[in-house]
């Protein structure tokens, strides 16, 4: 007898992914393998081999027919449903914000997103969340710049994610009181920018 299985909880993938299916025999016996798209009764095998597994990226009905080598009996299995759902795509790959908290940024999401959840590497770069189809992305206060990963994974459990810039907005300091006398020419303030050391100073 042979038992079709697989690698995967309800024989389901993401698209890109592979899935194994498994043709579980008695072991000690010279079998072969054909593994068929189609009823076997009506179809040629898409494979032919000694080894008990087929992988696949490929929605679609299975079936393996195990034919024992030595005296030329054989079995089939079948049919094995496997399911590829779509990875969601974003519209963009790389999201840029300036470190302040108020900053935020609204990506709408593809597919099914009940059950979705979203989630980022360093939460001191920011936050994320799921809102009405959308992905809401916020950056934090921060003082360096940070770099990170947000990823999103779909009801269906497919995932895809982006990266996230967030660059530290440049601190200024400015005297509190400043006393000049009347008529007596240029004066300067000085304006003192920190932890940037590429800004540009507009007065």
């Amino acid at each position: 007898s042979v038992a079709l299985s697989s690698n995967k909880t309800n024989n389901t993938i993401c698209s890109g992914d592979t899935i194994i299916l498994s043709a579980n025999t008695i072991a000690g016996k010279p079998f072969r393998f054909d593994w068929y798209n189609a009823d076997p009764t009506f179809s040629s095998p898409i494979s032919q081999t000694t080894t008990s597994s087929f992988f696949t990226l490929t929605a679609g009905n299975y079936w393996v027919k195990v034919t024992d080598t030595l005296h030329g009996c054989e079995t089939i299995d079948g049919p094995l449903t496997v399911v590829v759902n779509t990875k969601p795509v974003l519209a963009t790959s790389l999201v840029t914000l300036c470190g302040n908290s108020k900053d935020t940024i609204a990506i709408t999401v593809p597919g099914n997103s009940t059950g979705a959840i979203a989630s980022i590497a360093n939460g001191a770069a920011g936050s994320v969340s799921i809102s009405n189809n959308t992905l809401i992305i916020q950056a934090a206060n921060v003082v360096t710049d940070k770099n990170t990963i947000v990823t999103y994974t779909d009801g269906n459990n497919c995932a895809t994610s982006l990266q996230l810039q967030v660059n530290s907005r440049p601190q200024i300091s400015l005297p509190t009181s400043y006393t000049i006398c009347q008529n007596s020419g240029d004066q300067i303030i000085t304006v003192t920018v920190t932890n940037h050391s590429d800004d540009t100073l507009t007065l």
